[in-house]
């Protein structure tokens, strides 16, 4: 057994052991359905290679396994779409971006039944290019979709994943995975079609990278079980429920998530060690209910979670200015509007995973 067929079993079998474990009951959850999916792509993708390089002459699936490959980004986008709104697409949704893979295969098949060699090879190629941009731009509009969401704009888009991190860490991985996946494929289409000596280093190179992706699900699955998402609990981002007697509709506290996120973004009143819901009420003019309701309903976080928040990216933001460098990690905590080392320990390791001096280490290695 060859180094890429050793490689591609490996990858195989770990990413089959994923999938066993979704397939447990308590994981019947419409997001894990999904990401079963995704996984499945993974093990089609491993199992055609392994029989490949096994001396297996199957090349002639190569145009069907890549319409099947179509399907993979397009997977992603719904499992965003089954982790905001906690249910699986319609028929009809999947099916209009189910079109281009459809019309792909069409055209493969008829130009390899009609025995047209260089028209088949030709859509092939741009079968090739168009996955490529739909494994890049399929990543970008899940980032768009949940800023949208969460109403963030501009560059703030890509602070998305900071919120409902227990909900969100296993979407992150497969879109900034994915994202990676494309940028990838980029140049090793590029060395397959010019460049065949250096073919095989770029198989390896790329089957390296799913390790590392086969890697990181299973970490994260292990480590942290609540990344994916369990039958018994709400999962759900999508859950405004307008509070009993209450007369703010959704459309209201939507623009009141704007404005909180402008302000805290802008204008920084986090850094205020002292700073209470009735100060911000006061300075947006909105009942302190409201924006209580607002939070707990759209940004799934009360008052104090939502201050800690921004102090703990305040916190990861200083600590990459050189001006901060000789700061202790508490003398940044009580920079950044926390009160005592237990209160800021608690809430990095909530927002992170991590704690802080762990984190700060790792950027310190990131230097070296």
């Amino acid at each position: 057994m060859g180094i890429i067929s050793g490689l591609l079993l490996y990858c195989l079998l770990q990413t089959s052991g994923l999938m066993l474990i979704l397939l447990r009951k308590k994981f019947k959850t419409a997001p894990n359905m999904i990401l079963n999916y995704i996984l499945f792509t993974l093990v089609v993708h491993f199992s055609y290679g392994f029989v490949l390089e096994s001396g297996y002459d199957i090349t002639s699936l190569a145009s069907a396994i890549l319409c099947f490959e179509f399907t993979a980004p397009i997977s992603v986008y719904f499992y965003a779409y089954t982790v905001i709104k906690g249910k699986l697409p319609s028929f009809k949704h999947i099916a209009r971006h189910l079109i281009i893979p459809a019309v792909l295969f069409i055209a493969l098949a008829i130009t390899d039944l009609m025995g047209y060699d260089s028209f088949h090879q030709s859509v092939h190629a741009m079968g090739m290019v168009l996955l490529i941009i739909l494994s890049i731009s399929y990543p970008l509009v899940v980032i768009y979709r949940l800023s949208k969401f969460y109403h963030l704009e501009s560059f703030g888009r890509f602070n998305i994943f900071k919120y409902n991190k227990d909900k969100t860490v296993m979407l992150r991985l497969v879109v900034f995975m994915m994202l990676l996946n494309g940028v990838l494929m980029i140049p090793q289409t590029i060395i397959e079609s010019t460049y065949q000596s250096y073919s095989g280093v770029m198989e390896i190179a790329h089957i390296l990278y799913f390790i590392t992706l086969s890697y990181l699900f299973a970490y994260h699955i292990i480590t942290n079980p609540q990344s994916i998402h369990h039958k018994n609990k709400k999962y759900a981002l999508h859950n405004y429920d307008k509070y009993l007697r209450s007369g703010l509709q959704e459309k209201d506290a939507k623009a009141i998530a704007n404005r909180l996120n402008g302000l805290f973004s802008q204008e920084k009143p986090f850094l205020d060690p002292d700073i209470k819901l009735s100060m911000i009420s006061e300075k947006l003019d909105i009942p302190p209910h409201h924006i209580t309701e607002t939070l707990n309903g759209l940004v799934g976080q009360n008052f104090n979670e939502y201050v800690n928040n921004y102090r703990v990216e305040e916190f990861k933001a200083l600590l990459k200015e050189s001006k901060y460098e000789n700061y202790s990690i508490l003398a940044l905590a009580f920079e950044v509007g926390f009160k005592s080392k237990g209160t800021f320990n608690t809430a990095f390791k909530k927002f992170t995973n991590q704690t802080p001096s762990a984190y700060r280490n790792s950027l310190l290695k990131q230097e070296d």
